[in-house]
C-alpha cells in the first residue's frame, strides 16, 4: 500500500462504517451509542484526513471524486435518520438538509450526463458538510442533557440555513442549463 491509496481507503471505511454505526444507534443503548459515537467520530475524521492527504501527494482519483462525496452523504443522512428515529434530532433541519442533499445530486448527475458539466464543490459547501457532522456529532454525545440537545439542534438548524445557501448556489451555477 502507497500513499497513494490512503485516501481512497478512508472512503471507504467510511461508507463501511455506515450500516455498523446504524445497527449500534439502533438498539439505542448507552453502551451501544458510545460505540456508534467513536465509529461516527471516526468517519467524520477520515471525510477530513481523504482530501488533505489526496491533495498534499496529489493523488487525486476518479474513485475519490465520486465516491467521497457520496460516503459524506450516506454518513450523514443516516445520522440524521437514525438521530431523529432516536427523538434526538429536529425533524424540520433534518428534512432541510435530506432534501438539499437529493436535490443537488439530482443537479448535479443531470448536468453531467446532459451537458457534461462538472459542478466543483465550494467551499461553503464544504463547511456546510463539516457543521453538518459537528452538528450531528453534538446531538449523538450530549443528547442526554435537554439544553445541550437544544444547542446541538440548533447547531443542526445553523447547518439546514447552510444547506439551503449551498443548494441556490448550485442551482444558480446551472440555472442556464436546468431552464434552458
Amino acid at each position: 500500500m502507497t500513499i497513494k491509496n490512503v485516501p481512497n481507503i478512508l472512503t471507504a471505511i467510511r461508507i463501511l462504517l455506515v450500516p455498523v454505526i446504524c445497527i449500534l444507534m439502533y438498539f439505542n443503548n448507552f453502551y451501544l451509542n458510545i460505540l456508534a459515537i467513536f465509529f461516527s467520530f471516526f468517519a467524520c475524521i477520515t471525510d477530513f484526513f481523504d482530501g488533505k492527504i489526496a491533495r498534499k501527494y496529489n493523488c487525486c482519483s476518479a474513485f475519490g471524486k465520486c465516491m467521497d462525496p457520496i460516503a459524506d452523504k450516506i454518513l450523514v443522512m443516516t445520522l440524521i435518520i437514525m438521530l431523529v428515529y432516536q427523538q434526538k434530532a429536529w425533524i424540520f433541519p433534518s428534512i432541510i438538509i435530506l432534501s438539499r442533499e437529493f436535490i443537488v445530486s439530482g443537479i448535479r448527475e443531470f448536468v453531467s450526463k446532459e451537458k457534461q458539466i462538472i459542478i466543483h464543490v465550494s467551499q461553503l459547501a464544504k463547511i456546510k458538510t463539516a457543521t453538518q457532522m459537528f452538528s450531528l456529532l453534538f446531538l449523538m454525545i450530549f443528547s442526554f442533557d435537554y439544553y445541550l440537545n437544544i444547542a446541538g439542534n440548533i447547531l443542526l438548524t445553523f447547518a439546514s440555513i447552510l444547506s439551503i445557501i449551498t443548494c441556490f448556489q448550485y442551482v444558480k451555477s446551472v440555472k442556464n442549463v436546468i431552464f434552458a
